[in-house]
């Protein structure tokens, strides 16, 4: 299995510091100096100078001084990385690079035992020890917690009444990760006061990161708070050796992180790419830099080449600002309309592709951001009909005003009146609207990045708005598109007298926001989860709470009168911690957990 190292960004214009490495296969012990060679802590020096070791097996392992390639000789694999170093193992026995096979889609917690393990000679055996027993004790606390349908199909190997529900189906595993952007932590260090100084350390945080990533080999990784600088320099080149494919918005304006969303290049191709500015500069109430990531993806492995929506955001931190949250969610819930909408059902709802929405919401459960997600509706407007105090204090009544085009169903208004054109009209019930038509019909700012990365092989590093980009020159492009400030009263009555005659539910400023997206949150029900659901915690803000989320799609059942799930099932789901259990293992990050988040993963099958 492949283990990696840390990435010492800040270290590149200097020599490799002194390490020890132990490859536990051959009980063998190798010390690197500064120059590049290993020697045998046996006293036989292994090579030099070129700085590659091989072992006795004459199958080259990998290690290049100049921190510039790395090659495996039996299969003929070579790689170019400006600024990257790495350390793998290639045994003759079996070369086990993460990908998308059948080898991935059974993720387990156990920690594999890598064949060379990293060992960093400033650590004591106090930290090395206290390393292992945080470890450890997470691995016990965190279980797998299955659905009746993931008892069912099992785990290991998979018998005939499993193949039977599984058919020919894409099982596969989604990690959700806020890993704490180094400059973020770095700006607010009073915040991590408890917490180890080395535990603080990029070059110790990046290291567990990507140990992480090696031990739960998810197909799909959603990370929030992602450098750019790191997107490029750092995962990009490590996870697109393991397999990965990858995209990256970053937030707007001069904000250095964003979010990035990486799939296995073994089972799924991407068909399209969507960032979304939560930032809206003709809109009071969206004034903060925040942003959505979403992508369509193909399966490589089912016949019927099924289609899956994955979205990441992180929605605003201030707790004071729950009225700027609610409307980056409706803005949020209207995008995922407009990029997961594949067409209407036998009477006219609204039909999506299997959907899943992920991130840091940094709001609570049972909070109302929570509940207009998952109940798909939310009153705004008090017993008295009053709108809330927070927009009242600004001399709003509603969160997004008229001319922006969203209405209370969270939904570009003009789009909908599109669609339902084509289908009633046209006889079409395919809605891949171009990217010209959609702006045409859409009041957004857009703002973009085209990769800043060197390697030309790299064009999967896209960031931005609907489509996949082959650019590798560095630009940020701004699109105003004639934003309106204003309502045309007159445009926006007859849209509104031909959305009617359709029969379709189309309100502005009704007191009440409502959805069609039927989502679910995957850590809400109990499953088999030993004691109550309602005290797990993700990461600690004044207390310690549950910010993040995976939210599954689900569809109607008109002869169950209830949503149920449709083409995405989950199997099962990694357990999270209690409030109690979190404060017991301390603060984050520490040196067995490195971010102030813990990260959420869960299973799912594709039908």
């Amino acid at each position: 299995m492949l283990a990696y190292s840390s990435q010492f960004n800040q270290d590149f214009k200097k020599d490799l510091e002194p390490m020890h490495y132990k490859d536990r296969e051959s009980d063998m012990e190798f010390n690197g100096g500064g120059n590049g060679s290993f020697v045998n802590t046996k006293g036989t020096k292994i090579d030099g100078g070129n700085g590659s070791l091989v072992n006795t097996k004459a199958t080259k392992i990998l290690y290049q001084a100049p921190f510039s390639s790395f090659q495996n000789s039996e299969t003929g694999f070579r790689r170019t990385k400006q600024r990257y170093l790495s350390i793998a193992h290639f045994s003759t026995r079996s070369v086990s690079i993460p990908s998308g096979g059948s080898s991935r889609n059974q993720p387990t917690w156990t920690p594999h035992q890598s064949a060379i393990e990293v060992i960093r000679p400033a650590s004591s055996s106090a930290t090395i020890n206290e390393f292992e027993y945080l470890r450890t004790k997470l691995q016990e606390l965190r279980k797998w917690e299955y659905t009746t349908f993931g008892k069912l199909v099992g785990v290991g190997d998979k018998g005939k009444d499993s193949e039977a529900l599984i058919g020919s189906g894409t099982r596969f595993t989604l990690l959700n990760y806020n890993i704490l952007a180094q400059v973020h932590l770095e700006n607010h260090r009073n915040l991590y006061n408890g917490c180890m100084a080395e535990a603080l350390e990029w070059r110790e945080r990046i290291h567990l990161l990507l140990r992480d990533v090696d031990e739960f080999s998810p197909d799909l990784i959603c990370f929030q708070e992602v450098e750019a600088s790191e997107f490029y320099s750092t995962f990009t080149p490590v996870l697109d050796h393991s397999g990965y494919r990858g995209v990256f918005k970053k937030r707007s304006r001069d904000k250095p992180d964003g979010c990035a969303v990486f799939w296995s290049k073994h089972m799924f191709s991407l068909v399209g790419t969507l960032g979304v500015d939560l930032y809206q500069p003709h809109i009071p109430l969206l004034d903060r830099d925040n942003i959505a990531l979403m992508v369509k993806l193909e399966s490589k492995i089912d016949r019927t080449h099924q289609r899956l929506v994955v979205a990441t955001t992180h929605l605003l931190f201030n707790p004071k600002r729950t009225d700027v949250k609610l409307g980056q969610v409706q803005f949020l819930l209207a995008e995922l309309d407009r990029f997961a909408f594949s067409g209407f059902g036998q009477e006219g709802e609204n039909i999506y592709h299997p959907l899943l929405l992920c991130g840091d919401f940094n709001t609570e459960p049972y909070s109302s951001i929570a509940n207009l997600l998952t109940e798909g509706r939310l009153r705004y407007l008090d017993e008295n009909g009053d709108p809330p105090k927070l927009l009242e204090k600004r001399g709003m009544v509603e969160f997004l005003p008229a001319y922006f085009g969203i209405n209370d169903q969270c939904q570009h208004y003009q789009i909908q009146l599109e669609r339902v054109k084509q289908w009633k009209v046209h006889r079409k019930n395919r809605f891949d609207l171009d990217r010209r038509t959609q702006l045409a019909l859409i009041n957004l700012y857009v703002s973009h990045t085209e990769p800043s990365s060197s390697d030309s092989t790299a064009p999967h590093c896209y960031v931005g708005n609907d489509s996949p980009s082959t650019s590798t020159n560095s630009t940020t492009v701004e699109e105003s598109l004639n934003l309106s400030t204003e309502l045309d009263f007159l445009t926006h009555a007859r849209t509104m007298d031909a959305i009617a005659k359709f029969g379709l539910n189309c309100t502005f400023g009704s007191g009440s926001l409502s959805h069609g997206l039927r989502l679910r949150n995957v850590y809400g029900p109990r499953l088999d989860r030993e004691g109550n659901n309602e005290n797990i915690a993700t990461t600690k803000q004044s207390a310690w709470t549950c910010a993040d989320f995976i939210f599954q799609g689900m569809q109607w059942s008109h002869s169950e009168g209830r949503c149920v799930e449709g083409n995405l099932k989950l199997i099962r789901r990694l357990g999270l911690l209690t409030r109690n259990q979190c404060k017991d293992l301390g603060p984050l990050p520490n040196l067995a957990s490195p971010s102030d988040h813990y990260p959420l993963l869960a299973e799912f099958l594709l039908k």
